[in-house]
């Protein structure tokens, strides 16, 4: 069965802009974030309230068109 968790819940919230997902954590909103910009992480990573923890990967976004119908 293993241990009890510590926590009674979590709440999860998608906030899909950027600033809106940085300001929500600075201003304590929410405890934990994900998907904070590279411009925007010196704001936390230069105060010792925040852990940051970062990784390395790869982004690929994808468009395709059919292109079998006439869209006009």
């Amino acid at each position: 069965m293993g241990r009890k968790p510590a926590l009674d819940s979590i709440t999860v919230f998608n906030i899909e802009d950027d600033n809106t997902r940085a300001l929500a954590l600075q201003s304590g909103d929410v405890d934990m974030a994900q998907g904070i910009r590279a411009g925007d992480i010196a704001l936390f990573t230069d105060n010792k309230d925040y852990i940051v923890k970062t990784t390395t990967g790869t982004r690929i976004e994808f468009f395709d068109n059919e292109y079998s119908k006439n869209l006009f």
